[in-house]
């Protein structure tokens, strides 16, 4: 997670600790994002590897989601400036203690209390130009530059218990129709005495934009919600991720 992190949000990550053997790194959102080489490994139909080396690779858009019964899923697009068929297979390496963070450690506030839900979706668009292709005796394209503003946009799933949500999605004014999320996916292992890692998305002013009460004959009544996230002041971001290890960068 912490490579990704930079790659989700901009230049830098913010590292403080450790606390209790915990560090904390936090996504700085920036002006402009890093780069990374990304390796894909296609079997042929004989069996034999093809890899696929993509160079000045940059996210332009990634999803994180939380349901009952599955681990934390991170999905992500990229853009790249060439891709390579030449050069060798890497060979994996895996960090021992690696463990996923799952549905069972993951709980979630909105506007500063438990809400129990099936599932949760958070949307992050770099609003990314990536079609500059331009007249200078090569074909690579120039490197992708914000085009606008980003957008964020949630969902979330889950009983249908009482009118807090519907009643934030049906309010009058903007305060009233926002509210604080953060979701939290905890870690099984303690890092120190008493800490655990963690992973921690905050959407300060998530604005509910949709309502449903999908009824199947006498099933139990859920509901389906969501809208768009923004920053609280002008240029603050419209969601924050931060991760928590034991690892000090």
């Amino acid at each position: 997670w912490g490579a990704f992190l930079r790659l989700m949000g901009g230049t830098a990550i913010s590292t403080s600790g450790p606390t209790d053997s915990l560090y904390t790194h936090t996504m700085v959102r920036g002006a402009t994002f890093p780069g990374a080489t990304f390796q894909t490994n296609e079997e042929l139909l004989d069996g034999t590897d093809e890899p696929f080396t993509y160079a000045g690779a940059k996210v332009t858009k990634w999803k994180l989601m939380f349901e009952v019964g599955k681990p934390v899923t991170f999905e992500f697009e990229c853009v790249g400036t060439t891709y390579l068929t030449s050069t060798g297979l890497a060979s994996a390496s895996y960090t021992s203690g690696y463990e996923m963070l799952t549905w069972a450690g993951t709980a979630i506030t909105i506007g500063g209390s438990s809400v129990p839900l099936e599932s949760f979706t958070v949307e992050h668009d770099l609003n990314l130009k990536t079609d500059r292709w331009k007249l200078k005796g090569s074909g690579v394209r120039q490197e992708p530059v914000k085009a606008g503003r980003t957008k964020t946009t949630w969902s979330a799933k889950g009983d249908f218990e009482s009118l807090t949500q519907y009643d934030r999605f049906r309010a009058a004014t903007a305060t009233a129709n926002q509210a604080a999320i953060v979701v939290t996916a905890t870690g099984p292992t303690l890092v120190g005495a008493a800490t655990y890692p963690s992973l921690a998305v905050t959407l300060p002013a998530a604005r509910f934009d949709d309502f449903g009460k999908p009824m199947k004959g006498n099933d139990l009544i859920m509901a389906d919600f969501g809208g768009a996230a923004l920053g609280t002041t002008a240029n603050a971001a419209s969601v924050g991720v931060v991760y928590s290890n034991a690892q000090s960068t």
